[in-house]
């Protein structure tokens, strides 16, 4: 696809990383980074680390759209809370986060969030749960990261 500057000669082309937690019944500890395989890639200036933990940010990024998800499965009635993470310099704080309860249940959230060339983004959950019950395809636990400006 070309990017069409003829009509705009203010256009950014588009940057998107999107990563998803596809193992099955995976055991995750409460506040450690949740290790994903890539999903899209449009663009160069946002990457996956090599560990598969983390979405990094790239230079001229200064603002992002961040959308997570996770499926949880519980084994009892009990609360499952998503946390998106920063990393960076300044520390590892959580910048967005959702909760539910019940035994199988999805949450899922979205935020806006300034950002820096170098910056981490990541999900975790606030207690150890396990994601992704049922075997078979699709996005039921995953991180997307768009530019924004």
């Amino acid at each position: 696809m070309k990017d069409l500057y003829f009509l705009n000669k203010n256009y950014i082309a588009p940057q998107i990383k999107g990563a998803r937690c596809n193992v099955t019944k995976q055991a995750t500890k409460s506040g450690e980074p949740i290790v994903m395989t890539s999903l899209v890639t449009v663009g160069s200036q946002i990457t996956m680390s090599s560990d598969g933990k983390y979405i990094v940010i790239g230079d001229g990024i200064s603002v992002v759209k961040v959308y997570a998800q996770l499926n949880f499965v519980l084994s009892s009635e009990a609360r499952g809370t998503l946390a998106i993470r920063r990393k960076n310099s300044n520390g590892d704080t959580m910048v967005g986060i959702a909760m539910d309860s019940g035994n199988v249940f999805t949450v899922s959230a979205s935020i806006i969030l300034n950002v820096s060339k170098g910056d981490q983004i990541y999900l975790a959950t606030t207690e150890d749960a396990v994601l992704n019950p049922f075997n078979g395809g699709g996005l039921r636990s995953g991180l997307i990261v768009e530019k924004i400006a």
